[in-house]
């Protein structure tokens, strides 16, 4: 039974449409039939936490293959 939902959790699910709710959330519609609702808490929630950096970024030399 695990299995069947690992499985079918790999295939993978786009966002078809987002509209804003009455409030300060959107509804997304996904593209399995399925739909969500967010307020902006959540989603910054869900924000990777990102820092300001003063330094060149670096670049790394990697063998082409």
């Amino acid at each position: 039974m695990v299995l069947e939902y690992i499985f079918s959790m790999a295939h993978e699910i786009q966002i078809v449409k987002v509209e804003n709710d009455d409030g300060d959330g959107v509804i997304v519609t996904f593209s399995d039939g399925t739909i969500s609702s967010y307020v902006v808490e959540e989603l910054l929630e869900l924000r990777p936490c990102r820092e300001h950096v003063d330094e060149p970024a670096q670049t790394l030399d990697l063998p082409m293959a």
